[in-house]
């Protein structure tokens, strides 16, 4: 873990994203309209360790108002794209800041780090972060999805294919279903089993995808459908639906996919990870032309 966080994580480029600490409890129901965290308020972080009394035990002498400033600071900057900033905020106020360093360390490697190998290990990392976030917040639907996510862009890393024979898939998978069964609305859990089923199917074709994963076209359709209807304006839904499209479908959906690039492109984005998501269907959309 020192290691990677020790050597100078790429710079994030795009424009500046224009938030506050004063302006992120105001933004923070867009800001996180694709996922279950909370805006770390101490009357959150309070209800929190209440709930998980291993958290209480935690934090020693250190206030629960003190947290939650660094933790808010963790997200302004996670917000604004300084991700390793943001990871190292996490850590250091222990377990209350898993969820914060695990999503930090993911978003980074997925867009931004140029190494494949140490992009490799930022994502392995990224998913002991969650699985620790597991064991002391069981029923916590982000830490289940930043393991799901984390070990997804990992396994599309190594390749599908070697992913599924090592098991990772139906880790994957299950780390999705208890998301959404924990947070049934959770659009970036949406748009990740929509993806799921997608890759497999791409991978695999459609009969062994179903048998053995249980992965087939119509689910990844009403993932991806339910995403796009609990976040309207969030970007990655509709690129992802669109990859989806074309993993499945081919060319017969190439009209559709470009429509869905073009809906990411247009939309409006209100932090750095959508930004990234809206450049990157930009991106597409050059190469399809």
């Amino acid at each position: 873990m020192n290691q990677l966080l020790q050597y100078p994580w790429a710079s994030y480029k795009l424009n500046p994203i224009k938030l506050t600490l004063n302006s992120l409890e105001a933004n923070w129901h867009r800001l996180h309209i694709g996922n279950s965290e909370k805006y770390p308020s101490t009357a959150a972080l309070t209800e929190i360790t209440q709930q998980f009394p291993i958290l209480a035990a935690s934090i020693g002498s250190t206030s629960l108002n003190e947290i939650s400033l660094k933790l808010q600071s963790g997200w302004l900057n996670f917000h604004q794209g300084n991700y390793q900033e943001a990871t190292k905020t996490g850590l250091s106020v222990g377990l209350l800041g898993l969820n914060l360093a695990s999503k930090s360390m993911a978003i980074y490697a997925t867009h931004l780090e140029p190494n494949e190998s140490l992009k490799l290990n930022l994502f392995l990392e990224a998913v002991k972060l969650a699985d620790h976030a597991i064991e002391v917040m069981p029923t916590n639907p982000d830490a289940h999805y930043n393991k799901g996510y984390a070990l997804g862009r990992y396994s599309q890393g190594i390749s599908i294919t070697k992913a599924l024979a090592e098991g990772h898939g139906k880790e994957v998978r299950r780390s999705l279903e208890k998301t959404l069964e924990l947070s049934p609305e959770h659009a970036e859990a949406q748009v990740a089993f929509g993806t799921y089923h997608a890759e497999i199917i791409d991978q695999v074709g459609k009969l062994v995808a179903s048998i053995s994963y249980g992965a087939n076209k119509d689910s990844s359709l009403k993932h991806f459908r339910s995403a796009i209807r609990i976040a309207p304006d969030f970007p990655i839904a509709y690129t992802q639906y669109a990859d989806g499209l074309l993993m499945m479908f081919g060319p017969s959906k190439l009209k559709d996919a470009q429509n869905l690039y073009d809906k990411a492109a247009s939309s409006l984005i209100f932090d750095a990870m959508e930004q990234l998501d809206r450049q990157a269907a930009i991106d597409e959309l050059a190469e399809i032309q």
